[in-house]
């Protein structure tokens, strides 16, 4: 049945899947880190320990975080000759109980190039109750650890993409001019309205974004004999569209100046 999960109802009503799908849902189902305090961090402070960092993330909708400023986990020592990579994954479980930690998968030992892990691949909004998320792997070389190569997909704040695609995408607009009187301005032939050409000194075909009609002012008087108001339209036309080129149509006979504004790139 419908349910507010946003209300109050007098009694407890709200569940944790309710918050997976709304996290999900406007976020993304996949695995994301949030930027912010120590950002998952990790590295080994010895031979044995890895430590990450506090952090927050997200796995199939499921908010986690590391509280405390950091947590400490345990590398088990290599042996001499053998190469292993070992995997640090965030496992999840919503069934029996809805439980987190944070577990090393350790790898296989191998002469040659050392095999990742594998990772239960869950998702915990179509049914699945086990889900793993990748936060860094270590490789082994003998017994000596490598620094952690971080695995986390971390999400771009609001503003910060904000910020970026203003950068990226600089977007200006350029206003022209056309006199025209779309009752007459028909081809005799074909009996459709002729294009006119705006013309842009700036915009191009490469830079071009889109554009709009802002007003149409009548030469003449704004009331015709029959009382209506002048109506004035800018369309592609039956030739299909041209960037530099409209038509109009008008229920009133006489010459309008017609304001058009174009947006483009103006680095392109």
């Amino acid at each position: 049945m419908p349910h507010l999960v946003t209300s109050h109802q007098g009694e407890d009503h709200v569940e944790s899947y309710n918050d997976r799908h709304y996290n999900a849902g406007h976020i993304g189902n996949d695995s994301y880190a949030f930027k912010g305090r120590g950002n998952f961090a990790c590295s080994m402070v010895d031979s044995n320990t890895l430590r990450i960092m506090s952090g927050d993330a997200q796995c199939c909708g499921a908010h986690w975080s590391i509280d405390s400023d950091y947590e400490e986990y345990t590398i088990e020592t290599g042996t001499p000759g053998y190469k292993r990579t070992d995997l640090v994954v965030a496992h999840i479980e919503t069934a029996p109980q809805e439980t987190m930690d944070i577990r090393v998968l350790k790898g296989e030992e191998t002469t040659g190039t050392p095999v990742t892990p594998s990772y239960i691949e869950g998702d915990l909004n179509a049914g699945d109750t086990v889900v793993e998320m990748p936060l860094c792997s270590v490789e082994l070389n003998g017994i000596n650890p490598g620094q952690p190569n971080m695995l986390l997909d971390f999400l771009v704040p609001y503003k910060e993409f904000c910020d970026s695609l203003s950068q990226k995408m600089e977007i200006a607009c350029e206003d022209v001019i056309v006199t025209v009187n779309p009752v007459t301005n028909i081809n005799k032939t074909t009996g459709q309205p002729n294009p006119v050409v705006l013309p842009f000194r700036k915009v191009t075909a490469s830079n071009f974004l889109g554009r709009q009609m802002l007003k149409a002012w009548p030469r003449t008087t704004w009331t015709p004999a029959g009382g209506s108001q002048p109506i004035v339209t800018m369309s592609v036309g039956s030739g299909g569209f041209v960037y530099n080129q409209a038509v109009f149509v008008s229920n009133h006979s006489q010459l309008y100046e017609i304001y058009v504004r174009a947006w483009y790139l103006p680095n392109k």
